[in-house]
C-alpha cells in the first residue's frame, strides 16, 4: 500500500482551508489503495495569527479585546470546533512540526508527497513557510494538487522568485488551482501544469452532508454573507440586497463592520456549522473563493462579490457558466430579480468531467509513486 503524505493549511482558522484540507483527505482516500496523513505543521507565526485577540499583546488586540469583548464566549467556541475539527477529521502525521527546520531533520518515509490546496504558494500572507514548496523532503515523488500563488500580482523580487522557481523545479507533477497560477508556473518554468478543481469540489452534496448537523444552526430564513474582505462597499450592497428582498443577514466572520452591524451574529460557527449556514440559507453572498464554492456544491442561489475582478473567482464562475452570478457596486441593484433563480444543470456536468480529470491525474501521481 502506497503511502501518501500531505502537506497544507489544514490548522489554519479559516473555514475554506480546512475543508479543502479535509476534501483532498477523503477524496484520496476513498478513491484509491493507500494511506493518507496531512503533516501536521503549525509555525509559531500561523498559530499566533489564529489564536483569540483576548490572549495577545499589543495595542491593536488591545482593542480587538474591547470592541469584541461581548462576543467572547462566541469566539472561544468558534476557537474550540476549530481544534475538535482538525483533530478529530484531519488524519495527522503522528509527529507535529513548527519549522522548516524541524522538517528538515526528520526521515519521513513515505512514496508521494503532495502540496495541498488553498493558496500555499502565496508567499505574503502572515502564516506562509516555504515548506509546502516541499523543500524537505528528496527520497519520494513530490507533486502539488490544486495549489495557489493566490493575486497573480505577486511582487517577487528577483531571490524570491529565483527560489520559487528553483523549488518548482523539484517537483515531478505539478497541479494548480486557476489558470492566473498555471500562467505563473508557465513563466517560472516554460512548462504547462495541470489545471484542477479545488478539493473541496471532488466531494458530493452527499459526502458533505454526512458531516453537517440535520439540525438548522440557524432558523428561519436568511441571506448568509461570507466576507473576508471587508471592504465598506460590501456592507453597503448586502443591506441594499437585504431589504430589496426583506431577509435578514446571518455572518459568522468577525470584523469590525459585522460587529458594528445589525446582522444577525454566529460567531462560533465552526467548520461544520459554517456548511450548516450555507446549506440552509436562502441566499448565499460572499467575496470568498469558497463562499462561491458551497452554494454551488448544495445547490444554493449565490451571488459572488466582484467575481468577475477576482481571478479565483472569475475562473470558477467562467469554468461553470456561472458568471452572472457575479455582482458589483454598479450592477447589484438590477440583478436582484433573479437573486434566487440559477440553474445549476450545466454547472454540474462540467463539474463531473472535472472531478474525473482531478482523479485521473491524483491516479497518475499516486500509482506512479
Amino acid at each position: 500500500m502506497k503511502k501518501i503524505g500531505c502537506i497544507t493549511y489544514h490548522a489554519s482558522h479559516n473555514y475554506g482551508s480546512c475543508l479543502q484540507a479535509y476534501a483532498l483527505q477523503e477524496f484520496v482516500k476513498r478513491n484509491f489503495d493507500c494511506s493518507y496523513e496531512i503533516i501536521n505543521l503549525r509555525t509559531e507565526n500561523q498559530s499566533r495569527l489564529y489564536s483569540l485577540c483576548f490572549d495577545k499583546k499589543g495595542l491593536k488586540n488591545i482593542i480587538k479585546s474591547f470592541l469584541y469583548y461581548r462576543f467572547k464566549k462566541q469566539l472561544v467556541n468558534k476557537y474550540d470546533k476549530f481544534e475538535s475539527f482538525i483533530n478529530e477529521r484531519i488524519d495527522l502525521s503522528p509527529t507535529s512540526f513548527s519549522s522548516f527546520d524541524e522538517l528538515n531533520a526528520f526521515k519521513f518515509d513515505y512514496d508521494c508527497c503532495i502540496s495541498g490546496s488553498d493558496q500555499i504558494w502565496n508567499t505574503s500572507p502572515a502564516d506562509f513557510d516555504w515548506s509546502y514548496y516541499l523543500g524537505f523532503i528528496d527520497n519520494c515523488i513530490k507533486a502539488s494538487y490544486a495549489a495557489s500563488f493566490g493575486p497573480i500580482d505577486q511582487k517577487w523580487d528577483d531571490s524570491v522568485r529565483i527560489r520559487v522557481a528553483s523549488l518548482l523545479k523539484g517537483y515531478d507533477r505539478i497541479s494548480v488551482r486557476e489558470e492566473g497560477s498555471r500562467d505563473i508556473v508557465k513563466g517560472l518554468l516554460k512548462t504547462e501544469p495541470s489545471v484542477n478543481i479545488d478539493p473541496t469540489m471532488l466531494l458530493s452534496k452527499g459526502e458533505w452532508d454526512k458531516i453537517i448537523n440535520k439540525k438548522r444552526y440557524q432558523e428561519g430564513d436568511y441571506i448568509f454573507l461570507y466576507d473576508l474582505k471587508n471592504k465598506k462597499d460590501t456592507y453597503r450592497i448586502v443591506k441594499y440586497i437585504s431589504k430589496a428582498v426583506g431577509l435578514p443577514v446571518v455572518v459568522a466572520q468577525e470584523n469590525l463592520n459585522t460587529v458594528s452591524s445589525n446582522f444577525i451574529k454566529r460567531f462560533d460557527a465552526g467548520p461544520e456549522d459554517f456548511l450548516n449556514l450555507i446549506k440552509n440559507a436562502k441566499l448565499v453572498i460572499s467575496s470568498s473563493f469558497h463562499g462561491s464554492v458551497f452554494p454551488i456544491i448544495f445547490g444554493v442561489p449565490f451571488f459572488a462579490i466582484d467575481g468577475g475582478s477576482d481571478y479565483r473567482i472569475n475562473n470558477l464562475l467562467r469554468t461553470l457558466s456561472l458568471e452572472h452570478r457575479s455582482i458589483n457596486s454598479e450592477d447589484y441593484a438590477k440583478k436582484i430579480d433573479n437573486a434566487f433563480s440559477v440553474d445549476y444543470t450545466k454547472a454540474l456536468i462540467v463539474l463531473s468531467d472535472e472531478k474525473k480529470n482531478s482523479r485521473d491525474f491524483l491516479s497518475a501521481v499516486i500509482h506512479g509513486a
